[in-house]
């Protein structure tokens, strides 16, 4: 009986069953797999038989679903899945789709432990693309940066007056399926190839977020900013101390503190931007916020969500200048929790624009001006800190470790130095004092049972803690049955101290049993952070979200809050919350892929030069190794001797090595090529033998 027929005969005997039993069931061959997968796709595209989304095979029509479309550099992509992990889209399976698209899709098979899917349908939104005006035969064209699956025709060549090596930004309008071609036009000139931030604009210029301001929005900016500054019903803090504390190269300051003890107790009142005072609802600011979401922060550029005369101009809250804020006031002891004592309306004038690099001298004992004129003050504040740190700890709030890197671009544009970012008790200080900010105004609102949007992040799934625990199985670690936030922090404690040569590994595999923060209108509490009630408050420069419960709580201190604004205010929760959440991982991902952009930059000087690292990922088809200085490259399969990969324990085995390959594992390379376009960095391994020959060019620049 041929494959077909069995597995008809299977599945409508039992009407659903799991696909690797159907295969034991039917006595699937190794020599046989390939041919049961294409039976089985053949069947669901002819609708036979679908499979649901743990994997299972049942009968019947197939079932489409619909989800967002994320692409990769390479021809595969993902769909997103919020009930847990995200589905495969292998090259071929696309139809077309383009990173942030709506699709239809079916799954159609479960591979190495995840589900695949194959697209049906695409809903384009707003796709677009990036590409170079050359020189072809007859005439001047742009041609794509990236690599494509289809070519693309675009409509308006003859209507644009092209540039040589201008870079343009391309709107893809459809897919024709017949012809297998994507139809588009060229809508905007981003810059010349090579100019500086460029290339950084165009990755954005792909992701579909605004660059520029129109005239009529800067002119409302300039408008509102040139408004007086009067005392008008705020509470006054202009006689307090009050600080920002942010990073050397930071020019929008949305947070400053005060602090003082009275007693055992400390008086914290955190001051944050009044950002909704200047945008107003349903103005040209307020809709390009929303359209924005967030400011996105890059290598040597930032692109605002507001205007610079608001981001780093009248909302910022510059030193010895009066500025709007909402002031948050809060008390708390060695034995007591912050405790809300009120949220107001405030003027304030910060005395000091201080830096985290500097305080962190003074903290470790360095004299340091103007910090030694106010150490009473930030002694305080770091008392104030060392309590909050500790409650956090003591409730179990999850700390992952990370590796963020701190790029160093000269005034030219180009990229002298990459290195892991420092991270010292003044990053940690704001830190503390902005979750327990977040977490009591959170709190005040969801007690009134006023519309809001709450910072969510929900409990892994059950499907993820089995997971999990069979993953740990081989260190020895126990995954308890019940896993909140405090046993995954001592799980993460435990892996330290016992495994600490495969703690990365641990931690990574840890981190992605997690599920992704979210926006919502519905407060279902933080869970990594250990809180029933969590929002975003103290950046509405930089978040709509922040800036949106502004608007609600500037509202309610006003009492301006009737019936009929709070069904309002609930309505655009929810919107605001989904497309906030979208966007921010949009804004992630072309984050990720500019910092990788600088990265490859920089190490085109090094190819040839030998560094060690560490193996930061096993794949099939090659080994990921990051560098001391956060740089990632891979090693390719075709560069490794006898390379046996282990998919179930993701480890490997390379001719001339020691033991297996890992997560974890300290390994030598030379950089070999380094590819700019694609964002590329390729490495290969170096043999013990080979070091002593060349040990003296490890780790250099």
């Amino acid at each position: 009986m041929k494959i077909k027929e069995r597995i008809r005969q299977v599945v409508d005997e039992v009407g659903s069953i799991n696909i690797d039993k159907l295969k034991k069931i039917i006595g699937v061959t190794k020599r046989d797999r390939r041919r049961f997968k294409e039976v089985i796709d053949q069947m669901a595209s002819e609708g036979s038989i679908h499979l649901d989304s743990h994997g299972n095979v049942k009968k019947g029509e197939r079932v489409l679903k619909e989800g967002r479309f994320m692409a990769t550099r390479h021809d595969y992509g993902f769909i997103e899945n919020p009930d847990g992990e995200d589905y495969f889209v292998p090259p071929g399976k696309t139809a077309g789709a383009m990173d942030g698209d709506k699709v239809q899709f079916e799954i159609v098979s479960r591979e190495r432990g995840r589900l695949v899917a194959k697209i049906h349908k695409v809903n384009r939104d707003k796709s677009f693309i990036v590409g170079k005006a050359t020189i072809g035969k007859k005439r001047m064209s742009v041609i794509p940066d990236k690599k494509l699956d289809y070519p693309i025709r675009l409509s308006n060549i003859k209507d644009f007056h092209l540039r040589k090596d201008g870079k343009y930004k391309i709107k893809i309008n459809d897919f024709d399926q017949r012809k297998q071609r994507y139809t588009g036009e060229v809508i905007e000139y981003l810059g010349k190839s090579g100019d500086r931030d460029v290339d950084l604009i165009s990755i954005v210029a792909e992701s579909g977020v605004p660059i520029t301001f129109s005239k009529e929005v800067l002119d409302e900016a300039t408008t509102v900013s040139a408004l007086p500054i009067v005392n008008n019903n705020r509470r006054d803090f202009r006689n307090d101390l009050v600080v920002t504390i942010d990073g050397l190269d930071a020019k929008d300051f949305d947070d400053a503190i005060s602090i003082y003890k009275e007693d055992d107790k400390y008086i914290l009142t955190v001051h944050i931007a009044d950002v909704s005072h200047y945008v107003k609802e349903n103005s040209l600011l307020d809709r390009e916020a929303i359209e924005r979401e967030m400011s996105i922060y890059l290598p040597g550029l930032v692109i605002p969500m507001l205007p610079e005369q608001l981001s780093n101009g009248v909302c910022s809250l510059n030193p010895n200048v009066d500025r709007y804020t909402l002031s948050v006031t809060m008390e708390f002891s060695e034995r007591s929790l912050p405790k809300l004592i009120s949220i107001d309306k405030g003027i304030i004038k910060s005395s000091y624009r201080l830096n985290y690099s500097d305080l962190n001298r003074f903290f470790s004992g360095e004299s340091v001006k103007p910090y030694d004129t106010i150490s009473d003050f930030l002694n305080t504040a770091r008392e104030g800190y060392q309590i909050l740190k500790r409650q956090s700890i003591e409730r179990g709030t999850i700390e992952f470790e990370s590796d963020e890197s701190d790029i160093t671009i000269n005034d030219a544009g180009k990229v002298i130095d990459v290195k892991p970012r420092a991270r010292g008790e003044a990053e940690e200080l704001i830190e503390e004092f902005m979750i327990a900010t977040n977490r009591l105004v959170a709190t005040k609102y969801f007690n009134k049972m006023l519309p809001f949007l709450y910072r969510v992040h929900l409990a892994p799934s059950e499907d993820k803690i089995n997971s999990l625990r069979e993953l740990m199985m081989p260190y020895n670690l126990k995954v308890e049955e019940e896993m909140d936030a405090m046993a995954f922090q001592k799980l993460l404690e435990e892996a330290k101290e016992k495994e600490a040569d495969r703690f990365e590994k641990i931690n990574d595999i840890v981190l992605r049993s997690m599920t992704k923060a979210i926006y919502s209108d519905e407060n279902d509490g933080h869970f990594a952070l250990a809180l029933d009630n969590y929002s975003h408050f103290t950046s509405p420069i930089r978040r709509y979200p922040d800036l949106f419960i502004h608007r609600i709580i500037s509202l309610d201190l006003e009492g301006k809050l009737d019936k009929k604004k709070i069904s309002s205010l609930a309505k655009k929760a929810n919107e605001i919350g989904d497309k906030a959440s979208y966007v921010e991982k949009v804004i992630l991902d072309l984050e990720r892929d500019c910092v990788q952009l600088k990265k490859c930059e920089y190490m085109l000087d090094q190819i040839g030069k030998i560094y060690s690292g560490k193996v930061s990922g096993v794949t099939e088809f090659g080994i990921f190794v990051k560098l001391d200085n956060t740089v990632e490259g891979l090693v390719g399969v075709e560069d490794l001797d006898r390379y046996q990969f282990d998919p179930k324990n993701m480890k490997a085995k390379v001719k001339g090595i020691v033991g297996d390959i890992e997560v974890g594992c300290s390994v030598s390379v030379r950089v070999i090529n380094v590819s700019v376009n694609r964002m590329q960095i390729d490495f290969e391994l170096v043999m013990e033998d080979e070091l002593g020959e060349a040990v003296e060019d490890i780790g250099t620049k």
